[in-house]
């Protein structure tokens, strides 16, 4: 089983799914949407984490500065 991401509405798995679903599909069904060009595999990117430092530093875990309170 691998995911799909649907690019036109279609029948896939016995159910209606819409363009812009991510599907789990078997291997033999997805490669033949693929092939139609009604689907694509989906590949799940890495989350990078968020880096709060100044530019040109390399390293650096400073907390970020208090502001003034709004009244």
């Amino acid at each position: 089983m691998k995911k799909y991401k649907i690019l036109q509405d279609t029948m896939a798995g016995g159910t209606k799914v819409y363009a812009g679903d991510i599907v789990e599909l078997p291997e033999h069904e997805g490669h033949s949407l693929c092939g139609y060009g009604k689907a694509e595999v989906c590949v799940d990117k890495p989350k990078t984490e968020k880096q709060d430092r100044s530019v040109g530093l390399e390293t650096s875990k400073v907390k970020a500065p208090k502001t003034r309170v709004k009244k």
